[in-house]
């Protein structure tokens, strides 16, 4: 199996793994590369989702995204997952009051959802595209 690292905001390196999905034994989607080095982003889209204590979809699925950056804008713990539900205490977690990670060069081009441990938390952050082929 061959591991391709994402970098959180403070250094910390999550890999791919065929894990479980506990703490101990994590399960991160081993990711593709959607740019090329000589490929820039040729749009953004700034977001803001408010988020609660049930699965809420962030970004739906697309082919064109090249890169994602996801900000915990509450005061509450976000739990993020990638292609599939969000539940507390699994997946990737942005602490409270600026919680983030930027997912690029590979990035996840599937859905990405969310929850929070307390109601009408704020996830804010910016998706770039590439345009279509």
């Amino acid at each position: 199996m061959s591991y391709k690292g994402i970098f959180g905001n403070e250094g910390e390196k999550y890999f791919a793994a065929a894990g479980a999905g506990t703490q101990g034994d994590p399960y991160i989607p081993e990711l593709t590369s959607s740019l090329t080095p000589d490929e820039k982003i040729d749009s953004v889209t700034n977001f803001n989702v408010s988020v609660g204590t049930s699965s809420t979809a962030v970004r739906v699925s697309s082919t064109d995204r090249v890169m994602v950056a996801l900000v915990n804008d509450s005061d509450a713990v976000i739990y993020i997952a990638l292609g599939e539900a969000a539940t507390i205490n699994n997946g990737i977690r942005l602490n409270a009051n600026g919680g983030s990670i930027v997912i690029v060069n590979p990035t996840w081009t599937g859905t990405i959802n969310a929850i929070a441990t307390s109601v009408s938390s704020k996830l804010v952050g910016v998706d770039g595209t590439k345009a279509s082929s």
